[in-house]
């Protein structure tokens, strides 16, 4: 399921579906962005020791998703 944006002049932009979302994410993860792909371990890591703010973070990606009928963009 994509979605699309529709811009001031007009153009149309459509989003990536979950599956080219997850391919990005693991190349730019993976190509070595160092700032980036730290930054993201990082966060990870954070994540997986603070189970309370992972849940808080789930609900608030669940939240956004049902206000835009589960598209990414």
């Amino acid at each position: 399921q994509k979605g699309s944006v529709t811009l001031d002049n007009g153009d149309v932009i459509e989003g990536m579906n979950i599956g080219e979302l997850a391919a990005q994410v693991f190349v730019f993860y993976l190509a070595g962005f160092e700032t980036s792909s730290s930054t993201m371990s990082y966060c990870l890591y954070e994540l997986a020791q603070n189970p309370e703010i992972q849940e808080k973070l789930r609900s608030e990606v669940q939240s956004v998703l049902e206000q835009h009928k589960g598209q990414i963009t």
